[in-house]
């Protein structure tokens, strides 16, 4: 069951299985026509195997009557093997819908956590970046402030040793002023040219540092807005079907019942016919179903059709919803009454069918209807 909660859309396999029990029940249908055409033409059949085997394979010599009820045996319970594991996986898949739906929520959920959580990352990098492109700020401030002093000391220096050259009195005093003096210019024009280097490199990286940050930043805001649209339209979609999901699970939970307006239609519409014979049958064990017989068989008897007590029983397939079935010769033959077809009608009308399909089985009686209460089908 686990690979089945990668699946983007849980819909898919129940797709999937309908139209393989439909391609099963069809070759089935098709299968069982032709041995029934050729039941009563057996021995027509083995001589028509028998001349194709005598020109395609001239060498075999079997016994064709039991290799031919053997192969159409074959294919019988192959056939009815394969209907009954689809229509296996298919209750089987139909019961844990909702629970895989729930599961593909919780999945996408999760991504969408993950992406926000790699945003917030993201973020917090970029707040990194800022913090460091504060910090080369305040170090050129330093910077400026320590070449400003280092500027003004030596211009203190300098004009002292000026101002003592100009009290010298002595050539040789004279010379070592000028020296000094030399030496100082030598010291302030390379602490102008340093300073000069070094503001220029810390202005370099604040710019990339700045250029750096506004692209991050520019990168995480289309990001930002993509991702909050994205996810807008999955919390938008994840809601419709879990709104669906918790529609579905309401319509399951709740139990059926016939309201008071489609109890007075069905009798309005069946009274006329008084005296029809039905059969009401339910699902043994079946606490939803046993209400809705009841509201059925208060119908009936309120309309004047006749009717035995509520037969409870097991079927191989359960009937889903509500299930009119006919007499199979009957139903052949066309031979519908009024009655049964004024129920069929207003059953119809009143959306109490799934769909428009007419069932018949040989063990209703004919001129007789049964009224089968199945599971019940999500609204």
């Amino acid at each position: 069951m686990s690979g089945w909660h990668s699946l983007t859309d849980v819909g898919t396999l129940h797709v999937l299985l309908k139209v393989c029990g439909l391609l099963v029940a069809a070759a089935m249908t098709a299968a069982g026509m032709t041995a029934y055409h050729f039941w009563n033409r057996w021995g027509d059949l083995i001589a028509l195997a028998e001349s194709a085997r005598a020109v395609y394979l001239p060498r075999w010599r079997p016994d064709m009557a039991m290799t031919l009820h053997n192969g159409l045996a074959g294919v019988a319970i192959l056939g009815i093997a394969a209907l009954l594991a689809t229509g296996y996986a298919a209750s089987a898949y139909g019961q844990r819908k909702t629970e895989l739906a729930e599961l593909a929520h919780a999945n996408a959920l999760a991504r969408a956590q993950a992406e926000t959580d790699a945003l917030r990352r993201a973020m917090a990098e970029r707040d990194v970046r800022t913090t460091n492109a504060l910090a080369l700020r305040q170090t050129l401030r330093e910077t400026e402030v320590r070449h400003l002093a280092e500027t003004a000391a030596l211009r203190r220096e300098l004009e002292q040793v000026q101002s003592r050259r100009a009290i010298a009195s002595s050539g040789e005093t004279e010379a070592r002023l000028t020296a000094e003096i030399e030496t100082l210019h030598r010291a302030s024009t390379q602490t102008a040219a340093r300073h000069t280097a070094e503001t220029a490199e810390l202005r370099k990286a604040l710019e990339l540092a700045a250029s750096r940050r506004v692209a991050v930043t520019e990168s995480l805001r289309w990001e930002v807005r993509q991702t909050e649209a994205k996810a807008a339209r999955d919390i938008a979609r994840l809601q419709e079907q879990l709104g669906g999901a918790e529609r579905k699970l309401a319509s399951l939970q709740s139990k059926r019942r016939l309201s008071h307006e489609e109890k007075d239609a069905l009798i309005d519409a069946l009274r006329p016919f008084a005296g029809q014979r039905v059969v009401i049958a339910a699902i043994d064990g079946d606490d939803d179903g046993k209400g809705y017989a009841a509201d059925f068989a208060e119908v009936f008897e309120a309309a004047g059709w006749q009717h035995p007590a509520v037969d409870y029983r097991r079927w191989d397939r359960d009937p889903v919803g509500v299930e009119i079935t006919l007499n199979e010769a009957d139903g052949r033959a066309g031979r519908v009454n009024t009655a049964v077809g004024a129920l069929i009608n207003i059953a119809r009308k009143l959306s109490l069918t799934d769909g428009n399909t007419i069932y018949m089985a040989g063990e209703v009686p004919s001129g007789q209807v049964q009224v089968k209460i199945g599971k019940k089908l999500p609204r």
